[in-house]
């Protein structure tokens, strides 16, 4: 990626335009993934999520939203794509969200032109994971 580009996606993010450069989002539970459960899974998951939301008086439009279910190495996770969200108001949201849950163990995000960004469940601490989506 050249670097005239990432300056740009960075210049655009800043201004919360960033539009053609998703995020994406990897919410990781400690739930084993099934078929049969996941429906409830995502139902307990979602009013997490609602609540959580309304006491932070965030309104998202539907439309900037993609979500799947998706197994993570063998766990029930939910996958967004999010649009026109700036990236680090998201991962300090998804910091405070994982710290006040159990159920969930970790979140995933990647930024454009950023590394992979992991909230672990055992620490709480982001790092960079240089092995991912470079």
């Amino acid at each position: 990626m050249s670097s005239l580009f990432c300056f740009l996606a960075f210049f655009l993010a800043v201004q919360n335009i960033d539009a053609e450069r998703p995020i994406e989002v990897r919410v990781i539970t400690n739930q084993l993934f099934h078929r049969h459960l996941n429906d409830m899974h995502i139902k307990v998951f979602r009013n997490m999520l609602d609540e959580y939301i309304g006491t932070k008086g965030i309104n998202f439009a539907e439309e900037e939203i993609q979500e799947r279910i998706v197994d993570e190495g063998g766990m029930f996770a939910v996958r967004y794509i999010l649009r026109d969200f700036d990236c680090d108001e998201l991962i300090e949201l998804a910091r405070d969200g994982k710290s006040r849950t159990d159920f969930v163990s970790a979140v995933k995000i990647k930024c454009p032109c950023r590394s992979e960004i992991v909230i672990d469940s055992t620490n709480m601490n982001q790092y960079e994971n240089m092995n991912q989506y470079q």
